[in-house]
């Protein structure tokens, strides 16, 4: 399933609509957000289909929290099993 494809499912609407939508999303933006972007603030939303402007507004809030297309930025996962992570020496 391609990502446009996702995004068509989210919506329930078909492939070229979807198009449509994101094309209207990327407008609002000088650099487009990513798919990955688009899927994330669609899924944000319960009931009902957001408009194009309520998506970017979302993109928008989640640039402005510093996260980039809903993943943790590097460095900050956490680590297994809640240990912390080995660095330059042991202590002993």
């Amino acid at each position: 399933m391609s990502r446009l494809d996702a995004v068509a499912e989210a919506l329930g609407i078909g492939t070229e609509e979807a198009k449509q939508f994101t094309r209207a999303v990327r407008a609002q933006f000088e650099a487009a957000p990513s798919y990955a972007q688009i899927l994330r603030a669609l899924r944000d939303f319960r009931g009902g289909r957001p408009s194009p402007q309520q998506v970017a507004a979302r993109i928008k809030q989640f640039q402005a929290e510093g996260q980039p297309g809903g993943r943790r930025p590097r460095g900050q996962t956490p680590s297994p099993r809640g240990r912390p992570p080995r660095r330059g020496r042991r202590p002993r």
